[in-house]
């Protein structure tokens, strides 16, 4: 499974306000650092909960249709997103011929979860696909919303993460290692293991 950015973000989940009043900067001459700061913070903490934190669009490539599973007594053939779906832009396949084909979206039913799931429509299978390299694409949308309903302790990690770096802007200060500061992987714990919607 291969997933690649293909729209980033159009905002970021701190506004300049907020970073620059957390670090309690009140002149313009670093704003851009600052900015590049909150950008670096929203992406580490994306990595460390493989959450998209704002509307954010991926292309998820397969080599075919997922294995059969058993649910609810019956197999079905499931694509799982670990990340909560806002939309499914397209879902397309490379037919036994070699043609790509895209999907109408009533051939599949959307459970946007966390994780998001995509099975084939009443109970029929995925259509017959040639294997290999993006044989299957999902182009989707992920994330929150908007920046008001991202957690407020992913919001605070981020905070904590622009401070760190804004303080410290080399890996080592003289004589002293940078030790990440204690606590702040926990503030991304709920989201790593799914406590948030």
């Amino acid at each position: 499974m291969a997933r690649r950015l293909v729209v980033p973000p159009a905002s970021e989940p701190l506004t300049l306000e907020e970073a620059k009043l957390h670090l309690r900067v009140d002149h313009d001459l670093e704003d851009a650092a600052i900015l590049r700061l909150i950008r670096s913070a929203r992406e580490a903490a994306e990595e460390a909960t493989s959450r998209t934190l704002l509307p954010t669009t991926w292309s998820l490539r397969l080599e075919r249709w997922p294995a059969p599973e058993c649910v609810d007594g019956r197999l079905v053939r499931e694509i799982r997103i670990e990340d909560a779906l806002l939309s499914v832009v397209s879902v397309s396949y490379r037919d036994a011929d070699g043609v790509v084909q895209v999907l109408d979206p009533s051939a599949y039913d959307v459970d946007e979860g966390p994780p998001g799931r995509l099975r084939p429509a009443h109970s029929h299978d995925w259509p017959r696909v040639r294997p290999g390299l993006g044989a299957v694409e999902v182009v989707y949308t992920a994330g929150y919303a908007s920046a008001e309903l991202v957690p407020a302790s992913l919001k605070d990690w981020m905070l904590l993460h622009v401070g760190t770096h804004y303080e410290n802007r080399e890996g080592v200060v003289p004589g002293v290692s940078v030790a990440e500061l204690p606590g702040l992987d926990g503030l991304l714990s709920p989201a790593r293991w799914g406590g948030y919607p």
